[in-house]
């Protein structure tokens, strides 16, 4: 009697172990998922606003009085980089002035830098400008109210892209 017992257990602790098992490959399976549309549609509208920036940068070329003024509201979480010429870069930034639209990556051990340059590579979108000034950073969403961002010729024809 006792032997039917432990036979009965054992069976019923392995199904509970595969029913376990298989959950998590579905859970797994619908992350992965709804975080590659959530991805998908983030990249499609950071490539949407680097269009209108290249926009007005273009405007900017052609108009030495245009003031462009661009209200940035997605994708959220994602940062407007200024990439120099002679620093690390993003591969498609490579030797150029740009400016990149990336996923922001948190700081791990200071090595945000390095990480964030792989993230521009890997996902981001870059407009080029042969005579862009170095700005600060620009969080895209992080706020409750949207960015506004302004590209504008100093005197010396260097182009400035300012948070207003």
């Amino acid at each position: 009697m006792k032997n039917k017992k432990a036979n009965l257990l054992t069976e019923e602790t392995l199904k509970i172990i595969v029913a376990v098992i298989c959950l998590g490959i579905l859970v797994y399976l619908a992350f992965a998922i709804y975080n590659s549309s959530t991805h998908d549609k983030s990249f499609v509208e950071a490539q949407s606003v680097m269009d209108r920036i290249s926009l007005n940068l273009d405007e900017l070329n052609n108009n030495a009085f245009y003031d462009g003024e661009d209200i940035l509201l997605a994708p959220s979480g994602w940062i407007l980089f200024f990439y120099s010429n002679n620093e690390f870069s993003p591969n498609q930034c490579y030797g150029e002035n740009c400016l990149c639209l990336c996923e922001e990556v948190s700081d791990f051990f200071g090595l945000i830098s390095d990480r964030q340059e792989r993230e521009c590579t890997k996902a981001g979108v870059c407009a080029f400008e042969e005579k862009l000034k170095s700005f600060e950073d620009i969080p895209i969403g992080s706020s409750k109210e949207p960015t506004i961002i302004k590209i504008s010729k100093d005197s010396n024809g260097w182009v400035e892209v300012v948070r207003k």
